[in-house]
């Protein structure tokens, strides 16, 4: 057993004793677009009635889990820092910490089959949420079949205890219908008009400084309805993540008007359509940090949904799609010419497939740029934006567009 395994094995065993010994409520997130922000708005809504940990950023691993369950830091590879983790864990089952949470709001990634089971075998969730999975969705490479993310994703659900409560993304039916594998209740989220909660009369109010352009949608909860704005933040995939904290806070009986009020103090999360200024008066919409055809779909449409004398999108590749690659990226390029794109560049490999078919489906070819990397590109990039740029940022962590956005921030 090589020493990672090993530290895994103590760390779970600590974590489920203190979870056995504390007895905080457990919620669970889990899904392919969207954790992190929706774990960011539960939290929100929560800490105003409970005491609160969440995840580290989007440490979601097993040992990230483990990590917050036990309120330690990541340790990297620092066996110093790592003995220090384990000597306040071991000391926190022997003494009682006063400062224990009374909720934890876990993010839990699958990034192989077994993942999250794994998870579920060692702390019970009360509320598990599932947030979306996509028609091509990221670590496709690894699970081989769309059907066996699903099943993974569902563990989350199969393991709620019977007096928990599930909350299922509406307008995905696959998902919705996870409310089969448990007896928990069930409440259901979309804008879908039939969902429990459900969000309607989405729309864009853009402002002169476009970094002030607000959201606003309707919350529709029984006969319970609430009207929600917040500038700054912008698209579908953000109103998916407050509907599910919205349904958590009805659950702990708080007021619709309160909870609504906690959200609109949510703050963008780098690297997640967050607006900077640019050089040459030019407004870059970073959302640089990760990508999906589903996080690229929601991507566009908010450009779409903008006014700008030129848009530009900067796309990379969408990496862990396995063989639905190709397909996946041709997909993309439907989206770039639905949301009336005027000018696209695009890094990597895989973006090849989505430069063929947009010519293939007519888009100009002289408003195509193509380069190989980040490198490649950030030594042309200055030279490519003109004034007033509206520019959207989107691929894979691993292709570092971050950097590119780094060099021509005003």
């Amino acid at each position: 057993m090589n020493k990672r395994k090993i530290l895994k094995s103590i760390l779970i065993s600590l974590t489920k004793r203190t979870w056995e010994k504390y007895s905080p409520k457990i919620i669970a997130i889990t899904g392919n677009v969207g954790k992190t922000s929706t774990k960011e708005a539960i939290d929100l809504v929560v800490k105003t009635k409970f005491k609160t940990w969440k995840t580290h950023k989007n440490n979601n691993t097993t040992i990230g889990v483990c990590l917050t369950v036990l309120g330690l830091p990541p340790a990297e590879n620092n066996i110093f820092k790592w003995i220090q983790n384990l000597i306040k864990a071991k000391m926190q089952l022997l003494k009682t910490n006063p400062n224990y949470p009374e909720v934890l709001i876990l993010e839990l990634a699958a990034d192989k089959p077994n993942d999250i089971k794994e998870i579920c075998s060692f702390i019970k969730p009360d509320i598990g949420v599932i947030t979306n999975i996509g028609k091509y969705p990221s670590h496709l490479e690894n699970f081989k079949k769309i059907e066996k993310i699903y099943k993974e994703k569902s563990e989350v659900i199969k393991a709620l205890k019977n007096d928990g409560i599930a909350i299922l993304n509406k307008d995905n039916k696959d998902i919705y219908e996870f409310k089969s594998l448990t007896k928990a209740k069930v409440i259901s989220y979309g804008l879908d008009e039939s969902a429990d909660v459900c969000g309607s009369n989405y729309s864009i109010k853009q402002n002169d400084k476009i970094e002030k352009t607000s959201m606003y949608f309707r919350v529709n909860y029984g006969t319970n309805i609430a009207p929600f704005e917040i500038e700054g933040i912008l698209g579908k995939g953000y109103v998916y993540s407050f509907l599910v904290a919205i349904a958590v806070g009805l659950y702990y009986d708080m007021n619709l008007i309160n909870i609504c009020s906690s959200l609109e103090k949510y703050s963008p999360i780098e690297g997640r359509l967050n607006f900077k200024k640019g050089i040459k008066q030019s407004i870059i919409l970073d959302d640089a940090y990760n990508a999906s055809p589903s996080s690229v779909e929601n991507a566009l449409e908010v450009l779409k949904d903008l006014s700008s004398t030129r848009k530009v999108f900067v796309f990379g590749d969408m990496l862990e799609l396995g063989k639905e690659s190709i397909n996946a990226h041709k997909y993309i390029s439907e989206k770039i010419i639905e949301s009336k794109i005027d000018y696209v560049i695009l890094v990597g490999t895989e973006v090849v497939h989505t430069k063929n078919q947009l010519i293939k489906l007519g888009f100009d070819e002289d408003n195509i740029l193509y380069f190989e990397n980040s490198n490649k590109l950030s030594n042309h990039i200055d030279k490519i934006i003109s004034k007033n740029d509206l520019i959207l940022f989107k691929a894979s962590h691993g292709i570092n567009l971050s950097k590119v956005i780094k060099k021509i921030i005003q």
